[in-house]
């Protein structure tokens, strides 16, 4: 039985590319809650959290590329209307993300983004000769500052997201205190 020279590196070649797909997908989550928490809208909690709901709902199914298109309409307010809520007493809790020189960037970052994976994951084998160690070797030499910049992106989302409840609590305090002073 022939033993294939290259079948170790091949395989370090394919845990890698599995492992980027994890990545794609943690970063599908986190821009999924983005999206999802960046404006919700309702009279009381009940209506809030079917909001919040309809919202995870219209997200779970859409592809990467679709995902960041939403993201940007609500992220960053492209999709924002000016209506009037439907009841005086709408509570309407978003967050946006401004200055357009940042969401240019940021969308040039993810668009790429979602070319790279949809690289990955249908025109894999016409780029790559993997019964070649050259052929490996590129692969893994892609991989890995892909992985960096995917790992780049989850962590910037992350970090926006540990703002969310700063801001929340801030909120709370500042009203907790408006409060609790004597009329």
């Amino acid at each position: 039985m022939n033993e294939d020279p290259l079948k170790a590196t091949r395989d370090e070649a394919f845990r890698m590319l599995g492992r980027n797909f994890v990545l794609f997908q943690h970063l599908e989550m986190a821009l999924k809650l983005l999206t999802t928490i960046s404006d919700l809208e309702g009279s009381n909690q009940d209506q809030l959290e079917a909001c919040l709901e309809a919202r995870r709902a219209s997200l779970a199914k859409q592809s990467l590329g679709q995902l960041i298109g939403r993201y940007r309409e609500t992220v960053f307010g492209e999709g924002d209307s000016t209506e009037p809520a439907e009841s005086p007493a709408t509570i309407r809790v978003q967050f946006r993300i401004q200055g357009p020189e940042y969401q240019a960037w940021k969308t040039a970052q993810l668009a790429a983004l979602v070319n790279e994976r949809n690289q990955l994951a249908h025109h894999l084998l016409e780029g790559f000769n993997l019964r070649t160690s050259e052929g490996i070797q590129d692969l893994k030499d892609l991989l890995e500052p892909q992985a960096d910049r995917i790992r780049t992106e989850i962590l910037q989302a992350k970090a926006i997201l540990a703002i969310w409840p700063k801001a929340h609590q801030l909120f709370m305090d500042e009203l907790t205190a408006q409060l609790d002073e004597d009329p």
